[in-house]
């Protein structure tokens, strides 16, 4: 399990799709990387946070996406 500190975000990958999530505030919504760009979605963050699919994303793969 991956450790999570207040005010941090992390980003996921369910499928093909990216989710930047609060991981300290599971009713806020999450942003959706869509043309290269973060978008704000109505999506909980904890819905991304609870799906089984879910998988984070390390710092270092993120930087290599160009997500951060």
């Amino acid at each position: 399990m991956i450790a999570m500190s207040p005010g941090e975000q992390r980003i996921y990958q369910i499928g093909r799709s990216l989710f930047r999530v609060w991981v300290d505030r599971p009713s806020a919504g999450a942003d959706f990387f869509k043309a290269g760009e973060w978008v704000s979605t109505p999506i909980p963050c904890g819905s991304i946070l609870g799906d089984p699919r879910a998988v984070p994303l390390t710092q270092v793969e993120a930087d290599r996406l160009g997500l951060t």
